[in-house]
């Protein structure tokens, strides 16, 4: 007597519920989408970005890994700006957004996040047609007999190497389109995807670009806000820290002329010129007894002129200036000074922007960070 199991038909239909199949992968091209919101570094870089690729794409597993991890994939389109060729670095160019700095993902890191599970599929392994019988035999024993097909293994092998491939494709996109060490030249486009941290990939980003050239040779007019050209420091009493240890106490002025970015010492057994790459810090007392510390930052020393939930650094240490270099928001990267990005981490206050307009950064900075601590 022989009996078809219902479970067959069970066990299938509560499998595929739960496995589906796996997709292919439609590769981003940054090249070819509509960009609607941009950031432009003064004379040098225009970046327009553009979230949501990998839905954009078809990719709806991919996206689902993006919002299930907080990662993003942003589209770039990078136009330079600027008369001169610009090559982008981790160490010049980078991400931020109101609440901090964005870590730039590398294409191994988000791939290992964001793919299909190859494996999972194999569990198609455990269905296909089959069913058990027994019959009693003239003994009074029953035999059993059991009847498998594997057409599971078949289809859940397929799917795992369409995932596993799709995986692959995704790594090769992104490497594809990496930012770093490419050369832009000036009129010239690059597009590209930079995966970063976001839990809303909605983010406004502000984007940064350092170079020396720039930090040089920028003039403080009422369009620029960072470092005048010329030795414009008056002399103080500098301590400086040496990157061996070693101090050093001295009266000079920071020259910012077109030498370069340094100080002088013109005492005797130390160097004739110290610039802020041999320095770990460079400091000095004011009259009320506050230590303005400066920090090296590319080929300067940032010294924190104001302090709270907004920083902001100027290039000189100079107390009462009402012109900054930098800002930074909490523990968020640094950023170049623009009332635009001022605006931004303010917020709405209106006060505060009545500030802003009538060019009294450091006053509406350090009435914000009374108002909000």
């Amino acid at each position: 007597m022989y009996f078809k199991t219902i479970v067959r038909m069970v066990t299938a239909a509560i499998l595929m519920s739960v496995m589906s199949c796996a997709s292919t992968y439609k590769p981003l091209d940054p090249a070819s989408y509509t960009y609607s919101r941009s950031f432009e570094i003064k004379d040098t870089l225009r970046v327009n970005y553009l979230y949501k690729t990998q839905a954009m794409s078809g990719n709806k597993r991919y996206d689902k890994r993006e919002r299930r991890y907080g990662m993003a994939s942003v589209a770039v389109k990078i136009e330079n700006l600027s008369d001169s060729t610009i090559e982008l670095t981790r160490s010049n160019f980078h991400i931020s957004s109101p609440n901090g700095g964005k870590t730039i993902y590398t294409p191994e890191v988000y791939s290992k996040k964001v793919k299909q599970w190859a494996a999972v599929h194999l569990l198609h392994t455990l269905w296909g047609p089959w069913a058990i019988s027994w019959q009693e035999d003239e003994h009074g024993e029953t035999d059993v007999h059991f009847i498998f097909i594997p057409i599971g293994a078949v289809v859940g092998i397929g799917n795992a190497i369409r995932a596993s491939n799709a995986n692959h494709d995704n790594l090769a996109n992104q490497e594809r389109y990496k930012i770093w060490n490419k050369k832009i030249e000036p009129g010239a486009t690059l597009y590209g995807l930079a995966a970063i941290p976001s839990t809303t990939q909605n983010d406004s980003l502000f984007f940064n670009y350092n170079s020396a050239q720039r930090l040089r040779y920028q003039s403080l007019t009422g369009k620029t806000y960072a470092l005048p050209k010329g030795p414009t420091s008056v002399a103080h009493n500098f301590y400086l820290l040496m990157k061996d240890g070693t101090p050093i106490s001295t009266q000079a002025k920071i020259d910012v002329s077109n030498d370069g970015y340094f100080i002088a010492p013109n005492k005797p057994n130390v160097p004739e010129i110290i610039r802020p790459s041999d320095t770990k810090s460079l400091s000095r007392l004011t009259k009320s007894g506050r230590q303005l510390l400066g920090i090296p930052y590319e080929n300067a020393w940032l010294f924190k002129i104001v302090d709270g939930s907004i920083d902001g650094y100027y290039y000189l240490a100079e107390e009462g200036t009402q012109v900054l270099s930098h800002l930074q928001k909490d523990d968020g990267a640094l950023m170049p000074f623009s009332p635009a990005l001022l605006e931004e981490m303010i917020g709405e206050d209106r006060d505060l922007m009545k500030l802003i307009k009538k060019k009294k950064f450091v006053d509406a900075i350090n009435n914000y960070n009374k108002k909000y601590k």
